[in-house]
């Protein structure tokens, strides 16, 4: 994606990697931390798997889901194509979690969001 043809003040561009382990089996997962006065819109994302899991993207820990559950299964990705507009976005001052419905070894990928 091309920086000079974004259509917002690309200071407000972030990027967050996603890798973390849900060995233990299902929990929530902090990928983008509160911040407060700010909201997250999620402008494009990449979540891989290593073993058939169900995550679902919320508004805060065990918040209001922002997708439905999302099915992944073993090493395949689930990905939202860059959107200009947001595919989501976080309710000011909450963090963006991951929670998965089981274990797997590793989830890992990336977030682009804009902090507004």
């Amino acid at each position: 994606m091309a920086t000079e043809s974004l259509p917002f003040d690309q200071s407000l561009l972030k990027r967050r990697v996603i890798n973390f382990s849900t060995a233990g089996g299902a929990e929530d997962n902090t990928i983008i931390p509160a911040v407060t006065g700010k909201r997250f819109i999620i402008i494009q994302y990449l979540i891989k798997v290593s073993a058939t899991v169900k995550l679902t993207l919320e508004d805060g820990v065990s918040g209001s889901e922002l997708t439905g559950d999302m099915h992944i299964n073993n090493s395949t990705t689930q990905h939202g194509v860059y959107s200009p507009i947001g595919h989501f976005e976080t309710t000011v001052g909450k963090l963006l979690n991951i929670a998965s419905s089981a274990a797997t070894s590793n989830v890992s990928g990336y977030i682009n969001y804009l902090e507004v």
